[in-house]
Order: structure tokens, then C-alpha cells, then sequence
């Protein structure tokens, strides 16, 4: 008998008690394709709540495509070809060549598909690009049916979507507020009063975050407003590490696309009192953000920063007017005595360093020639080295052999040290001068760092991976994903 693994797949937990996908209904197609086909199932796979696009990601199938590399293992049964996946991109298909390279066959109800011949190779191509396709297919028709229901004014989703206080009724397809919506009436009335949100979630003892979105939901005032769906392209899908859906990003509807539709003929907040709570929460994120971007200015290097002593992130105290930078070692007293630096004295320092220090060409090479960068030099001397004791065992030879006198062999091992030695020095020099041009390349576009502004600081910062080591008010070094820079010394 051929010695087999067997695949059950189901791509949401609901579908464990649908009749076609179900778990005993694979298994039970399964066990039918074994007998038909003489097969012994020595192990079961069970991918629950993974994708078919999903299913490279999942510990599972990782663990099947190991198995079936062993000599004992003949193939996997499934009950369809989409259970073993649905390409959404044309990387899934590597799982194609996994079967081809292990010689695994792909058995199914309507016959076994081997991937090691022509024909198998084209049958699998196929039937996956169509399986992909009906997954396409049905996302769409799922995404129609549901988006006719919303412009209806009916709720699609499962309760839990609902927002605070609301619920819904299937059977009569009717909105209500719940008890818990005296909540929310009450925290309208308390944001009036205090215009903070901190001490409105303390009174009503709810999150702050929750608060927030419940202000803004145009629902308390009687309208169902989306303006907002699940981005539907690829690479907007949220897969976990172990292949199971997490999320998709939210982006904005088109005006076209928003739905506004009338739910409550007698709203929990009239129109003025809600307007009000947006015209505060307007103002409120905008002095939040004038604030942020200030305080980001003053903060400029921090997530640079690293102690050079420890390597630990440095932070940032609250202290007004001035902004310090410590060690969290030394905060959680972990053996760092880094001392505190003060924000504005370290971030010129920095700026010193970056706007005339790192491009100087006299600073390069110094940089160069302390660290040794030219190994290319010092290869070549080997190399020399060896050439000169090539030649120099053959004008040992020649004076063996009576060709040349003592004279011309000491002659000839003069000139021919004279010109490695000289060929070396030449060497180093003409490596030394590529490792400044390289640097100078590389560090290019700090050279109008003084007019830069903040963001686009950042931005460089993060395009080279710097890491800032510093310590006592002076860069002691920066690390880049190519160069180790030290300024301690220069700086």
C-alpha cells in the first residue's frame, strides 16, 4: 500500500459546520479515496482558519512539505484541489515544485495528479490558477451582497461589529439602542462640560479610545454613515505566522462609494449637540498635532540614540523647558552610569558632526588610513610577497647552476625588492584614494545637512540604518548598515 498524508483545510471557523468543507465531510472523502486507491493514511494534517493564499505561512503545511521529501511517503489525498491552496500571487505556485522535487502525487476523488510529468505540471497549473480565481470570485460576490444590504440600511457583519450601545434585530431588520446607550448620552453631555476626554472615561469607566470613536460615530444622531471599507488589493492582507487571517488595512471610501443611510427616527443626540462635541474635537486634535510636531522638532535624534556604554535606546525626559537624554539601563538601574545629556547641547553636537565632520575629505582619510580599510592592499602585499620568493628561488637557481656570479644574483635581488616594495606603496595609495571616494559616495547626502529640514533628517537617518553611540556630550561612533564610523576622537 502507498503510504499517504492527508490534507483537510477550512478557511474559517464557520466553515467547520458547512456540509461541503466541513472537517468530517474531508475526512470522510478522504477515507474514500484511500480504499479506492490503496492508500494507508499514516498522519493527518489539519489546517484550521488558514487561507488558501494563506497556507505557505502555516506551520502545518510546512510540516507536510517536510514529510513528503521522505523516501516512505508516497503523496497527500485531499477531497479538492483547492484545499491544498488558492494562489493569490504567482510566489504560491512554489508549492507546485515542492510536490515535483519530492516526487509527491496529489491524490484526489477524481484521480491522482503527479507533478513530475508534463501533463501533471500542466493539470496543476490550471487547476490552481482556477481555484485562485473562484476565490476571487467569491470574495467579490460575498463583497456585492453585503455592500446591497448596507445601502439598505441592514447590518451584515456579526453583532460584535456593532457600536457601543446599538443592536440589531435579523429577523424584523430593525436598529435599537441598548441600556448601554445611556452611556453614551451621558458622555456627550460630560465632553460638553469639561471638553477633556481623560476625565469623562474615568467617570463613565470606559477606555479612552472608545470614547473617541464614540464621539465621532455619526450613528447617535439616527444616521448609518460608512466611509470606510477593507483595502481588497494583495498586499493589504494581514497574515499571521502561522498562516491565519488577522486583518485587512482600512482605507478611505471614494465619494461615490460612501453610504449614508437614516436608521433611528428619534436619535439618541440632536444635531446641534453633536455638532458641537466635533467642532471641540476639531480644535482639540489640531492644538494636538501643532504640539506633536513641535515636540518631534525637539526630539529630532532620539530614535537614533544609542548609549555607548551599554547600548541601550536613550530616552527622553518631560522636564520643561529642557529635554534631557538618559540611559534606560541607569533608569532601571541595571549597572549603566551614563550620565544625562541635555537635549539642545547634544542635538548641536550632532549636527556639528554630521553638517562638517563626516564629509571633510581630511576627516575620510584619516578615517581611512586608523582603520585599515584598504584590504585590498594588503592583499596585493601578499601577493607581492609571494612573487618576490617565486623570483627570488629562481635567481637562487640560476647561480646554482652556474648561470649567473655571485655578483648579478645579488644585483638582480636588489631591484627586484626595490620594485615590489614600490609597487606596494603604489598599490596602498591607489586603495587608500577608492576607500575616500567610496566614503564620500556613500556619506553624499549629509553634505547640505545644515539646510535640511527635521523630517528630512529623519529621513536619511533611517535610509542609512544610523545608529548614534554617545557619550558624555560627544558621538563616540556610528554604526550604518555598511561603515563603523568613530568620531570619538574628532568630535
Amino acid at each position: 500500500m502507498q503510504r499517504v498524508i492527508e490534507l483537510i483545510r477550512v478557511s474559517r471557523n464557520t466553515q467547520t459546520i458547512l456540509p461541503r468543507y466541513s472537517i468530517p465531510t474531508q475526512r470522510a472523502t478522504n477515507r474514500r479515496t484511500a480504499r479506492a486507491y490503496g492508500l494507508e493514511i499514516i498522519r493527518t494534517i489539519e489546517l484550521i482558519n488558514v487561507s488558501g493564499a494563506a497556507v505557505l505561512k502555516a506551520p502545518g503545511m510546512l510540516a507536510l512539505l517536510e514529510l513528503i521529501r521522505q523516501p516512505e511517503i508516497n503523496g497527500v489525498v485531499a477531497c479538492e484541489f483547492s484545499r491544498l491552496m488558492r494562489p493569490d500571487c504567482f510566489s504560491d505556485y512554489v508549492l507546485l515544485q515542492a510536490f515535483h522535487d519530492s516526487n509527491a502525487i496529489l491524490y484526489l476523488p477524481e484521480g491522482p495528479l503527479d507533478f513530475g510529468t508534463k501533463q501533471g505540471r500542466f493539470v496543476g497549473a490550471v487547476r490552481a490558477a482556477i481555484a485562485g480565481l473562484q476565490r476571487g470570485d467569491l470574495a467579490e460576490r460575498i463583497w456585492a451582497a453585503k455592500e446591497s444590504l448596507r445601502r439598505a440600511g441592514k447590518h451584515p457583519g456579526p453583532m460584535i461589529t456593532l457600536p457601543y450601545g446599538v443592536g440589531y434585530d435579523r429577523n424584523r431588520s430593525r436598529w435599537f439602542y441598548t441600556p448601554k446607550a445611556k452611556k453614551v448620552k451621558e458622555a456627550f453631555r460630560l465632553f460638553l462640560r469639561h471638553q477633556s476626554y481623560r476625565p469623562v472615561a474615568r467617570e463613565l469607566g470606559i477606555a479612552r479610545s472608545t470614547l473617541c470613536h464614540m464621539l465621532r460615530n455619526q450613528i447617535y444622531r439616527g444616521w448609518r454613515v460608512i466611509d470606510q471599507r477593507r483595502d481588497p488589493s494583495p498586499s493589504a492582507l494581514k497574515i499571521s505566522v502561522d498562516g491565519r487571517h488577522l486583518h485587512r488595512a482600512l482605507m478611505m471610501r471614494s465619494p461615490e462609494d460612501i453610504i449614508q443611510v437614516r436608521v433611528f427616527d428619534k436619535p439618541l443626540v440632536d444635531d446641534e449637540t453633536f455638532s458641537r462635541v466635533q467642532r471641540i474635537m476639531q480644535l482639540k486634535r489640531q492644538r494636538y498635532r501643532e504640539a506633536e510636531s513641535r515636540f518631534e522638532k525637539r526630539r529630532l535624534f532620539q530614535e537614533f540614540l544609542r548609549c555607548n556604554k551599554c547600548n541601550t535606546r536613550l530616552s527622553t525626559t518631560s522636564a520643561q523647558p529642557d529635554i534631557y537624554y538618559f540611559c534606560r539601563n541607569r533608569a532601571l538601574r541595571k549597572r549603566c552610569d551614563a550620565t544625562f545629556q541635555r537635549r539642545d547641547h547634544l542635538d548641536q553636537e550632532i549636527n556639528h558632526f554630521f553638517g562638517e565632520r563626516i564629509t571633510s575629505r581630511k576627516f575620510l582619510k584619516d578615517l581611512v588610513d586608523c582603520r585599515q580599510v584598504h584590504e585590498q592592499g594588503q592583499s596585493d602585499h601578499s601577493w607581492d610577497h609571494g612573487l618576490l620568493e617565486q623570483h627570488r628561488g629562481n635567481v637562487l637557481d640560476s647561480y646554482v647552476e652556474g648561470i649567473h656570479s655571485r655578483e648579478e644574483v645579488s644585483r638582480r635581488l636588489g631591484v627586484l625588492k626595490r620594485q615590489m616594495q614600490q609597487s606596494h606603496e603604489t598599490m596602498s595609495q591607489k586603495n587608500s584614494n577608492q576607500s575616500v571616494k567610496d566614503l564620500r559616495r556613500y556619506l553624499s547626502p549629509f553634505a547640505d545637512w545644515k539646510r535640511l529640514s527635521p523630517q528630512n533628517k529623519k529621513d536619511i537617518l533611517r535610509s542609512l540604518s544610523c545608529t548614534i553611540h554617545v557619550e558624555d556630550y560627544r558621538v563616540c561612533a556610528i554604526l550604518t548598515g555598511k561603515y563603523k564610523i568613530d568620531g570619538i576622537a574628532r568630535c
